[in-house]
């Protein structure tokens, strides 16, 4: 419900910013060796994936979501929830030569773990590098502050080599040697049931096509994909064309 309010609130805000700006989508994906969040593993030391959209416009103003896998090891909740699904919504503007400013509200939801789910009001500064954040939690939640340093390796510094490539491809396939083991058994990542987990993983593997490692899809891997590949949205997306506004 929080979820849905939150959209709600949101959303006519961005409509009327995007009348006067253009608005952009992007996305993100992640397989980690660990979920670690303010300094604890929201895996229980295992591995996780992850995924987000957002959604932003040029004035600034920005709504998304962001999912992952979890599992605390916490009899109050591991046996109730294999998710995080997080919504928020804010406003992010430069505000002088490197200076820049945060604010939004983020609600944190764990499907079938109600009592874990919270909220945050947050802001944050970039100055000349150094990250300062504040989140105040709601409803008796705890409050987070963090300071940071960013440092900028400078254009190029990540440009990738043949031998970067190959690299990733041996890291990649390894990786699935994990999520053949997780499918064993399921039919879907989490909760028995299409998530966002699925969406994000699935598009790694749809984008492994390109590097031609697809000949080390196993059983389960290969029929788990051919079922998401079979969904009326997938073929719906992959064979959407962008056609830029002139």
């Amino acid at each position: 419900m929080k979820n849905l309010q939150t959209f709600v609130i949101a959303l006519p805000l961005l409509i009327v910013s995007s009348l006067a700006s253009a608005v952009s989508v992007s996305g993100n994906i992640a397989l980690t060796s660990d979920y670690i969040w303010r300094g604890w593993t929201q895996s229980a030391g295992g591995p996780a994936v992850s995924g987000g959209f957002d959604l932003s416009t040029d004035s600034g103003f920005y709504i998304g979501t962001w999912g992952s896998s979890v599992q605390f090891g916490d009899a109050a909740t591991s046996d109730t929830t294999e998710m995080e699904l997080d919504v928020y919504l804010g406003y992010s503007t430069d505000i002088a030569d490197n200076i820049s400013l945060d604010v939004g509200y983020i609600t944190y939801t764990y499907p079938g773990a109600t009592d874990a789910n919270f909220d945050e009001a947050y802001i944050g500064f970039d100055i000349y590098g150094f990250g300062i954040s504040y989140a105040s939690g709601m409803d008796d939640a705890a409050d987070y502050a963090q300071v940071s340093y960013a440092v900028d390796a400078g254009p190029g510094s990540f440009s990738v080599s043949d031998a970067a490539a190959e690299g990733y491809k041996r890291w990649f396939v390894s990786r699935l040697k994990l999520l053949e083991s997780t499918l064993e058994d399921r039919e879907y990542l989490c909760s028995n049931r299409f998530t966002i987990a699925d969406i994000c993983v699935s598009y790694a593997i749809y984008l492994a096509g390109t590097l031609g490692i697809e000949q080390a899809f196993k059983p389960n891997i290969k029929r788990w994909t051919d079922m998401l590949f079979e969904r009326e949205a997938f073929k719906k997306a992959s064979t959407y064309k962008f056609e830029p506004k002139t």
